[in-house]
């Protein structure tokens, strides 16, 4: 891997290959491809994005993983290097104790990011506000469908079809947040939808 380029971590980093820029590690679930394929254009002088290893779906399992790995990088809080995990909760009931679990071993540099029900919440709201209640992920892909006609969970090229209306999408999960908690609803758990704090990790990175 040449130096600089985003991927998979293959061995820990030591003092004799830090980089100037901040590290931020993500985990995602499973072998989706989808948030990896949107982070990696994020890449900035301020931070370097690499992603976990990894195939689990399991919140707890996830965050271990990750704190494990930010650890045999040899990454730091006092570097300004983070640790993501992005958690979707697929309409399944029993997330919610997993996602409260994995909670617990968070930190101040070290989180997790919920959308439910998945991801695509995100990328919906670049194209519309919209407070419908899904019973499933494939009923926010498929809503999605309207406007980026082609997508697919692994698309290569979802950042460059949704860029350019970041603002819009930001205005929009803020107001869907608004919304959830206006019902009583309970962050960072399955009822919480349609909801993401994708919207969190982008501000960072913006």
């Amino acid at each position: 891997m040449a130096s600089g380029e985003i991927g998979y971590i293959s061995k820990k980093r030591n003092s004799g290959s830090r980089k100037a820029r901040k590290i931020i590690l993500m985990i995602t679930e499973g072998n989706n491809r989808t948030e990896t394929n949107y982070f990696k254009n994020f890449e900035s002088s301020e931070y370097r994005i690499v992603f976990a290893r990894g195939n689990d779906t399991d919140p707890v399992k996830m965050m271990k993983t990750l704190l494990s790995q930010y650890e045999a990088m040899g990454l730091t809080s006092e570097d300004g290097d983070l640790g993501m995990s992005l958690i979707d909760t697929d309409c399944e009931s029993y997330k919610d104790n997993q996602i409260k679990e994995a909670d617990k071993l968070c930190s101040d540099i070290v989180r997790q990011y919920v959308s439910s029900p998945c991801f695509e919440i995100w990328l919906l709201s670049h194209f519309e506000y919209s407070t419908r209640q899904y019973n499933s992920s494939v009923e926010v892909i498929r809503n999605l469908k309207n406007y980026i006609k082609d997508y697919s969970k692994n698309d290569e090229y979802v950042y460059e079809k949704t860029k350019a209306l970041i603002p819009t999408a930001l205005e929009n999960v803020e107001k869907l947040n608004n919304h959830c908690i206006s019902l009583g609803k309970k962050p960072h758990t399955v009822e919480y939808m349609p909801s993401t704090e994708i919207d969190s990790v982008v501000k960072i990175l913006i």
